[in-house]
C-alpha cells in the first residue's frame, strides 16, 4: 500500500514521504498500518498481521481522474517541508534521587528530499552537529538540545543544498521562554511538540524556569517531572469547562489563546484512579469500558485502538451517549481513544498499588550510615524513643507533611502545668513535588536534650499521627544526691503516700521502712488524687529548695 492517513491530522501521506515516527491508518479499513522501508522492496505501508482487505492495497488518491478528456495530467503537489521543530521527550527511567520522571529538550531537523549537501545545526552549549543530507533524505533526525539556548537554527549550509530546503532550515526558531512558560502537547507519541494554542479539556506539558513563581493553581490536576538544568516541567490537565481563574493564570504564564472544548467525555467504568507521566489515565484491568461522551458539534467519530485491534463509531447529534467498548481480554494493552482523529486520552491498565504510602510522622534514629526510620505511632518507634530517654540512642531527624502541626510538652515531676513548644515543619519550595519536610537541626537538638533529661516528664504530640509520653526517671546517682531528706519533710512525704494509698508492693506495706533514696524514688513516681495535688506540689517545691541549698 503506497498511501495512508496520518492519524492525528487525516492528511494523505505517500510512503516515500512518510516518517518512521508517525502514526498512520489505512484509508480503506481505518486499521493501524506501519511503514516498511528496506533495501529489497520499495517503501510501503503494511497492515498488522490478520488485518486489512485486498482492496486496501489498491487504494490511490486518484490525482486528476475527473479532469476533462485530453487535458494534461496534473503533477502531484510538491512535498511540504516542515521547519525545525522543538519538542520534549520523556526518559524511560525516573530520577534516582527524587523518583520523578526525567525529560529532555529535543530539536528535530526535517527530512530532505535531496541527498546533496551538508548543514550544521546549533544545539546550544557549544554543541554544533554536522548533518549530511544523505542522512536526512532517509527521514527527519532528532537531537538533544540545551534548554538554556535562546534560539536554534542552522549555522552553516553547504552551497549544493537545494534552495527550498535551505530556506527551511535557515529560519531560526525560539527556544524555551525565559520569562513565562513554554507549552508542549501531551500527544501519545514519543516526541511532544510545542503548542501555539490551548484547548479546554486537553493535557499539556508546561516548562518554565525553576524560580518558584509559576506554581499552577491548586484546582488543576497536575503531575510534576524532574528538574532539568534549572528548568521545571509539569503535566497539567485543563478542565472541560472554562475556568476564569485558570484562564487568568494561563494568560500570565504562557499568553496563549484557549479554545473551547470540542467534546465532553468521562470514563464511567472502570473509574480511573490516577494519571501517569505520559498523561495516560490509570485504570484497573477490565474487559469492558463504559464511557460517556457529548459532542459540541452535531456529529463526530470516536475511534478506539488497543494493540492490533481498532474500531470506530460515528455519532450524530449533540446529546450525551453511553458507549460500551468490549476489549475481549482481561489485561489489555494501552487503549488509545480519539475523537475525529484528535486524541481524547489513553488508558493504561495497572493494578492499584496495594500498599500506598502511609501518612505518618517518620522518626529517624542513629547516624546516617546506620539510620533507621520508624513511624511515630508504631510500638517499635516508642521503644526506640525510650532508648533515647536512657541516652542509649538519639533522634537524627523527624519528617512529615509540612501542614501537620506538632508540639512537644515537658514539665518537672509533680508539676501540674506543662510547658509547650511548637514543632513547625518548614514549608517546601513552591515547585517541589515533595510535601514532606524535616524539622530543623535546632529543634532536633532541643528535643534530644529534653528526652535525655530524666527529671522531666516529656510528651511529643502529633495528634492522630502519634503521641509519645515519658515519665520522669530517677537514677541511682540522682537518688543518692537527694538521699538526705529532713525529718519533717520525710514525715510529710510518708503522710502523702498513706493518704494516696500508695503502698510499696502488693502486700500493702507502707513506706515507713524505706530509706531516703528509695522513698524519694517512690514519691517521684507517685500518682495522687486531684485533692492532694497541691500537697504534692508543695513537697516537690521543698525538695528543689533543699537541692539548691535554699531554706524550706
Amino acid at each position: 500500500m503506497r498511501y495512508a492517513h496520518l492519524r492525528w491530522t487525516g492528511e494523505i501521506i505517500p510512503a516515500v514521504a512518510a516518517s518512521r515516527y508517525g502514526k498512520y491508518r489505512c484509508p480503506m479499513c481505518k486499521a493501524e498500518v506501519f511503514l516498511k522501508a528496506g533495501r529489497t522492496y520499495a517503501t510501503h505501508f503494511a497492515h498488522m498481521p490478520g488485518q486489512g482487505r485486498a482492496e486496501c492495497d489498491e487504494y490511490h488518491p486518484a490525482y486528476g481522474l475527473q479532469r476533462p478528456w485530453g487535458s494534461p495530467s496534473p503533477q502531484p503537489p510538491m512535498q511540504k517541508l516542515d521547519g525545525l521543530l522543538l519538542s520534549i521527550e520523556l526518559d524511560p527511567d525516573p530520577d534516582v534521587r527524587h523518583g520523578l520522571r526525567r525529560w529532555s529538550l529535543r530539536l528535530t531537523v526535517p527530512k530532505s528530499y535531496d541527498s546533496h549537501g551538508e548543514i550544521s545545526i546549533d544545539l546550544g552549549n557549544d554543541d554544533v552537529r554536522h548533518v549530511s543530507l544523505t542522512t536526512l533524505s532517509l527521514g527527519s533526525q532528532t537531537y538533544r538540545a540545551d534548554p538554556a539556548t535562546i534560539e536554534f537554527g542552522a549555522t552553516s549550509i553547504s552551497p549544493d543544498v537545494r534552495p527550498v530546503y535551505r530556506q527551511t532550515v535557515e529560519q531560526r526558531i525560539a527556544g524555551l521562554n525565559p520569562v513565562g512558560a513554554t507549552v508542549f502537547s501531551a500527544l501519545p507519541q514519543k516526541l511532544k511538540p510545542r503548542c501555539s494554542a490551548l484547548r479546554w479539556g486537553e493535557s499539556y506539558y508546561f516548562v518554565w524556569r525553576y524560580d518558584g513563581s509559576k506554581a499552577p493553581p491548586s484546582s488543576l490536576l497536575h503531575r510534576d517531572l524532574a528538574d532539568n538544568r534549572g528548568w521545571s516541567c509539569c503535566l497539567l490537565a485543563l478542565p472541560d469547562n472554562t475556568d476564569p481563574d485558570i484562564e487568568a493564570w494561563l494568560k500570565v504564564t504562557c499568553d496563549l489563546h484557549v479554545a473551547p472544548a470540542r467534546r465532553e467525555w468521562a470514563l464511567i467504568h472502570p473509574a480511573p484512579y490516577g494519571m501517569d507521566d505520559d498523561g495516560h489515565l490509570q485504570i484497573h484491568s477490565a474487559s469492558t469500558l463504559l464511557l460517556v461522551i457529548k459532542s459540541i458539534d452535531d456529529e463526530g467519530e470516536i475511534t478506539c485502538v488497543a494493540g492490533q485491534q481498532s474500531a470506530s463509531l460515528r455519532l450524530s447529534g449533540a446529546g450525551r451517549r453511553v458507549i460500551e467498548i468490549c476489549l475481549g481480554q482481561q489485561t489489555p494493552p494501552p487503549v488509545h481513544l480519539s475523537w475525529d482523529s484528535s486524541p481524547l486520552n489513553s488508558l493504561t491498565a495497572q493494578t492499584h498499588p496495594e500498599s500506598a504510602p502511609e501518612p505518618a510522622v517518620i522518626v529517624e534514629f542513629g547516624p546516617v550510615t546506620h539510620q533507621s526510620a520508624l513511624a511515630l505511632h508504631h510500638a517499635s518507634c516508642q521503644a526506640r524513643l525510650l532508648r533515647v530517654r536512657t541516652s542509649d540512642d538519639y533522634i537524627s531527624s523527624i519528617r512529615a507533611d509540612y501542614r501537620l502541626p506538632g508540639r512537644m510538652r515537658f514539665r518537672h515531676a509533680g508539676e501540674l502545668e506543662w510547658q509547650t513548644e511548637e514543632l513547625p515543619f518548614p514549608q517546601p519550595n513552591t515547585n517541589s513535588t515533595m510535601d514532606h519536610a524535616s524539622l530543623s537541626e535546632a529543634l532536633i537538638t532541643r528535643l534530644n536534650g529534653l528526652l535525655k533529661d530524666c527529671l522531666l516528664e516529656v510528651a511529643i504530640d502529633f495528634g492522630p499521627y502519634g503521641v509519645f509520653f515519658a515519665n520522669a526517671i530517677v537514677t541511682e546517682e540522682t537518688a543518692k544526691h537527694r538521699a538526705k531528706i529532713p525529718r519533717r519533710l520525710r514525715a510529710q512525704i510518708e503522710w502523702l503516700c498513706k493518704a494516696a494509698q500508695a503502698f510499696i508492693d502488693d502486700e500493702r506495706r507502707f513506706v515507713n521502712a524505706l530509706e531516703d533514696a528509695a522513698l524519694l524514688r517512690h514519691f517521684l513516681r507517685l500518682k495522687v488524687p486531684v485533692s492532694l495535688l497541691a500537697n504534692r506540689r508543695a513537697l516537690v517545691r521543698d525538695l528543689r529548695r533543699i537541692e539548691t541549698g535554699r531554706p524550706t
